[in-house]
């Protein structure tokens, strides 16, 4: 039952996605994956992730009544020293950007900020199933883009 649920859910986030619901990002996206990861590699410091982030974790997967698709400690954390950065060509510049193979990076002076944080570990929940967008979810926990 827990399996169908987790099915359904994933159905519907590509469906909204599908629709136009789910808004476009700068964050990235998975159609270049390896092109950020390498990005990653070369201008970001993988660090820890703080505790109170396991703590917006857990309240985040209530808020949302999800299943996350991944571990909390299967989520990696890169942080680039700054206010942003800017990813590579079309990606553009951002706060913090999920990545789909489990990674989040996020500039130094975002690391403990509630509302980025919390975007960018939706993102994490719902991983690939939503295509990187943003389901109305988002909005809901007023963690859309343009409330950041």
């Amino acid at each position: 039952m827990h399996t169908v649920r987790i099915i359904v859910q994933r159905v519907m986030l590509l469906i909204l996605t599908a629709m136009g619901l789910a808004c476009s990002t700068l964050h990235a996206q998975a159609h270049n994956g390896a092109e950020l990861v390498g990005w990653v590699r070369q201008h970001a410091t993988p660090v820890e992730t703080p505790t109170v982030w396991r703590m917006w974790w857990d309240s985040l997967a209530v808020e949302c009544d999800c299943q996350p698709a991944v571990q909390f400690d299967a989520v990696e954390l890169y942080v680039v020293q700054g206010r942003d950065f800017q990813l590579p060509r079309r990606f553009g510049h951002s706060l913090a950007a999920w990545l789909w193979d489990g990674q989040i990076v996020i500039s130094s002076d975002r690391l403990t900020d509630s509302r980025v944080v919390k975007h960018e570990l939706l993102h994490a929940m719902f991983g690939a199933a939503n295509g990187g967008g943003h389901p109305t979810i988002f909005r809901k926990l007023g963690l859309d883009d343009d409330r950041l």
